[in-house]
Formats: structure tokens, sequence, C-alpha cells
């Protein structure tokens, strides 16, 4: 029987078959068969599976850090490889996974446990794993699905996150002797880091005057724009948002060839984001009173441009400084795309539009973004979920509509890429948190600002506070770095709008580094309740 699965490890395929066995099967004693199912280390014989390919479920609230766990201590016992069967017929059968293991694995859909395992309890059953080529099918560049995403938090939401997107997932390099293999195969963020910085090396080698934020802009600006972002083995492979990739995936050739221009921020520019975004009044910011838009924080000069709170007849203007980095003149030309909900519910115009830089001259720009106030008006009785007027059925995220302003030197082709993200808020903007040490009992006035997204009266609501609760555990140590886990059940009172659950470093006097899970809510009598993790 020939079965396509999801790739999940393994630099090889296996030229030989070996044995297939179910993971229950090689369980360690009758009361281990549920974790030895899902090939738990503290469950499975590891002599009965050793030269095998063991046949393991995937269940949905498999943690990451289980799963990792998981493949590490089978390629230990010297399996010969690893098929995972989703237990969930609602989880993408090939839901990208975590390709560390140099083991041979590939994950199945749910649809095909029941003939999978039917198969393997008629033994003797060989299993061999085969990679054939598709030619017509290109997946990479593909975001890992555990990669980091948008909207950004920092700087009040007005500046990208992320930055790049760099290869990082599968990548081949040395490893320590004492893991057991002198090469592995690891993905991540200390992956794809590495990449970025050596580029930055080889682009500071080149021009040793430029600053670090030149070396970034000169990446995020050449960056090109086609990662993927769907579900493995789906058709649909959508090209990612600004907060999928930021500014695109990172293009060496072009960057160290020469982006023509930069975004260039100094020590000041930096200090003035810093007032507006988190320091208190007086504390060395006077340039926010002197000239109150350096301290805006999208007015960081950065090759992106994020607008969270955008509201009708309130247009905004960004500043940019754009610097060229030639031994010449030049001449450039600023146009813009405005994707999806974007090209319908926003307007963009820059000033200049055209304009000439001598060597290393820097040029202002003054970028207009404003609501289409009657593409608005017309489209409201559609507009019905969420504060944001983008919303999912306009294909964007949490309400942002996306787009790109170009900037096109006229004889060499160089082009500057610098992506844009906007919410045009229908209601308010607010802090979604505020927070406040109370000393005494006495009273205490608290303030903070809302921006409305509409003209008249607005009325503000208050709900709580109820006391928190704090709950003991144990944690059984199985072994060193793995411990069961501990259920605690929690009742959320009625009425409640907000529930938070934390785990806090200060509660403990040794380095822990504990994942918590949560599971519900539990189904009502004649309600369908959540068989598996809602949230996470």
């Amino acid at each position: 029987m020939d079965v396509d699965g999801f790739f999940l490890g393994g630099l090889y395929a296996s030229a030989a078959p070996a044995l297939a066995v179910l993971g229950d099967e090689a369980a360690v004693s009758k009361v281990k068969v549920p974790l030895a199912r899902r090939c738990r280390r503290e469950a499975l014989s590891t002599w009965t599976v050793k030269g095998k390919v063991v046949v393991c479920d995937w269940e949905t609230y498999t943690t990451p850090t289980q799963l990792l766990d998981t493949l590490d201590f089978l390629r230990q016992s010297g399996v010969a490889g690893v098929i995972m069967l989703r237990t969930d017929a609602t989880a993408n059968s090939t839901t990208e996974a975590f390709p560390y293991s140099s083991l041979p694995a590939v994950s199945l859909a749910a649809s095909l446990r029941p003939i999978i395992r039917d198969i393997v309890r008629q033994p003797p059953v060989d299993a061999v794993f085969a990679s054939v080529p598709e030619f017509d099918v290109q997946p990479a560049p593909k975001l890992h699905f555990r990669s980091g995403r948008g909207p950004p938090l920092a700087g009040q939401g007005r500046v990208l996150a992320p930055d790049l997107a760099a290869p990082g997932v599968s990548v081949l390099g040395a490893w320590a002797p004492s893991a057991g293999a002198a090469f592995d195969l690891k993905s991540g963020t200390s992956m794809s880091a590495p990449h970025v910085a050596g580029l930055a090396a080889l682009l500071l080698q080149e021009n040793p005057s430029w600053t670090p934020s030149m070396i970034k802009s000169a990446l995020m600006t050449t960056a090109y724009q086609s990662t993927k972002v769907g579900p493995p083995g789906s058709l649909s492979q959508p090209i990612g948002t600004p907060f999928d990739i930021g500014a695109g995936h990172v293009d060496a050739p072009k960057a160290l060839s020469s982006p023509g221009i930069v975004f260039a921020a100094s020590f000041q520019d930096f200090s003035n984001f810093l007032c507006g975004t988190e320091r208190a009044p007086g504390d060395a910011c006077g340039a926010c009173t002197t000239t109150p838009p350096a301290c805006l924080p999208e007015n960081l000069n950065m090759p992106s441009i994020v607008l969270p709170a955008l509201s009708p007849g309130n247009p905004r203007t960004i500043i940019r400084k754009v610097t060229s980095v030639l031994n010449e003149a030049s001449t450039w030309a600023v146009s813009w795309d405005l994707q999806g909900a974007a090209s319908q519910f926003l307007s963009v115009s820059v000033s200049p539009q055209n304009f000439a830089l001598r060597a290393k001259a820097s040029q202002r720009l003054l970028i207009r973004v404003a609501p289409n106030e009657v593409a608005l008006l017309a489209a409201q009785p559609a507009l019905t979920a969420g504060n944001g007027i983008g919303g999912p059925a306009a294909g964007s995220a949490d309400g942002y509509m996306f787009g790109e302003l170009r900037v096109t030197e006229a004889r060499g082709g160089m082009v500057a890429q610098m992506p844009l993200a906007v919410r045009i808020l229908r209601y308010v903007s607010a802090p979604e948190e505020v927070a406040v040490e109370i000393r005494n009992r006495s009273a205490f006035k608290l303030g903070f600002s809302v921006t409305p997204g509409f003209t008249g009266a607005m009325s503000v609501d208050t709900s709580g506070l109820w006391a928190g609760q704090v709950t003991t555990g144990t944690l059984n140590i199985l072994q060193p770095g793995f411990a069961a886990p501990a259920v605690v059940t929690v009742t959320i009172p009625q009425g409640a709008t907000l529930a938070r659950l934390a785990l806090f470093d200060a509660d403990y006097s040794f380095a822990a580094d504990f994942d918590m899970t949560v599971l519900g809510p539990a189904a009502a009598p004649g309600e369908q309740g959540c068989s598996f993790i809602c949230f996470e």
C-alpha cells in the first residue's frame, strides 16, 4: 500500500524495509498502553521497537515539546522510522510539524489511521520510506507554522513585526558530539538569525560606514514577497502578509548589490520613539515639545508603516527620510499598491512623488494615508464584526489591510519596497490593559486615553474585579526535563468578561520551564463542548 504523508524529519529516505509495530503493542506494561500508543518515552519498550518502524498516535492536544521529546526518544532508541497518525479528523491532515529529527518520519491523516493500524496488526508487515519528487509542486519558500506573527505589540503597535523572514527550517549543521551525532537538522530562530547575521556582516564588510539601521533597511527593502503560508498539502497557498513575513524573505544578492537608498535612523530618532511610547514626560524628551511629530511612534524612520487606529475623518501623515547610498546622482519615483480591502477603503498620496538625489543626499517624504469615507459609508451595512474594517472576509488579519510603497530609481531599475499595514477603527481604540498598584484603601483616580472611530456620544461600562485565586500542585518528575502533567480544574464566575490564567517565575525557587495548556470549556448538559484544546 502506497500512502502519501507529510515529511516530519530525516535527511534520507530509508532504503531497506523494516518491520512495523504499533506503539501500544510495545508498551512496558498494560497500564502504560494509552501512553505507549502515543510513543511516550515512559511507556514504550525500547528493545521492542529497536530497528523497526513504530506507529504512533499524534493527538490534537500533544504539545510541541511532547512531540519533539517523542521523536528524540525514538531516535535514541534506534527505531528505523516513525509514522505519526493524526487522531482528530478536523486537524489538517498534514499539519506542518517539527522537522528537527534526523529520523525518517511522516504524518498521516486521521482518515488513514484505522487502515494503517489494521494493516500493522497483521504481522509481519514491512514499511519503507521513499521520497518521490513532485515537480509540479513548489512548497518553498514556506513559512513555518511556529514562526512569530503580527500584529505587533511594541511601540503601541506602530512598528512592524516581524521585520523579515529568513531560512530556518531543517537546516543541516554541525552538532555537539555528545548529542549522538556530528550533524543534525535543526529549526527555529536559532537557525534563521545566523543567516541574517551573516548577511549583515557581509553588508558591513562592503559598507564599513553603515549603521545597523542602514543594514536593516537594505535587507528589508530588497526582500522578496513570495513566501507561502497555506497549510501543507493544500492546493491553496496564499502569499504571506506583512504580519507573516514582514518586508519579505531576505534576498542576499539583491541586498549586497546595492539597495540604492536606505531608511537610516539615528540615536535621536530612537530616543524620540521611546519618548513617544514609554518614557515619562520630561525624561530627556524635549524634542516632543518643540517638534511633536518627531515623537510619534509611526514616524520612526523604518522601511515599514503600521497604523493600528486610523479613524474616519482623521487622515494621518507619516514622515520618512530616504538617503542615497550611491556615489552618483539619481532620480526616484514613489508608487504604491493597495491590496484587497485596502484598495477599497484607503487612499494614499506621497509628497514629493518624484525627486532627485545627489550622491549620499537625503529626501524627506510625507506619506498621507486616509480612509475612503465614501466607500466606508456605502459598506456600513456589511461591516458587522470586529473593531476593524478589513475583517477575515476581506483577507486581512485582525481587521488590518495591507499594501506596499515602492521607491523606484529611474535609470538602474533599483526598487526599495516598504510594507504598509492599516486598521481603520469602526468603534474605539483603548489600551488592552491598564495596571495600578494600590498601597492603601483610599480612593484613587486612573486616567487613560481612548480614540473613537466615530462622531457622537460614547458610554463606558465596568465589570469585575474578581479576587485572584492561587492554586498549588505537584508535578511528578519522571526523569530530568520531563514531568507528568498536573490537572487543575478552574471555574470562571458567571458574567465574567475576562479570565487570566498564569504561571509566575517568582513562585518557584529554582529555574523552571513549565508549559500550561488550557482545555475546555467542558460541555454543558445537552451541548457539545471542547473535546480537545480550544486555546493554548
